[in-house]
């Protein structure tokens, strides 16, 4: 799966959504966020498994699919960068992205480990 966004849209609304992200969390996948890609889509949800926050944004991407990825890191990654357009590329579970400064991969979790919560 690969996608490109906005470092300052993304970071936005990755802000936004982690708020319902607790400090002390029972599950560990509750730290991760669920990004599902449709086409020119990115639809991003958070959860304490009590309420939902779901937000959407408009990337470039032909793909369909969706992962967990951990919030705090991806938080703190984008707040290091200037406003720029990130390319996204998911293979396996490992996420790249293509931000101009060293950053390794790191890992994210398949889209269906998080747990199914309706909105509120």
């Amino acid at each position: 799966m690969k996608f490109t966004a906005s470092s300052g849209a993304l970071l936005k609304q990755l802000q936004i959504i982690s708020a319902v992200i607790s400090s002390k969390v029972v599950i560990p996948i509750l730290e991760y966020l669920l990004f599902e890609i449709e086409k020119d889509k990115l639809k991003i949800v958070g959860t304490d498994l009590e309420v939902s926050i779901q937000g959407t944004m408009a990337v470039e991407s032909d793909d369909v699919g969706k992962i967990a990825v951990p919030a705090r890191l991806m938080i703190d990654i984008l707040r290091t960068l200037p406003e720029q357009p990130i390319t996204f590329n998911i293979n396996n579970q490992n996420i790249e992205q293509n931000l101009g400064k060293t950053h390794p991969p790191h890992a994210g979790k398949t889209g269906g480990e998080r747990p199914n919560r309706s909105l509120v």
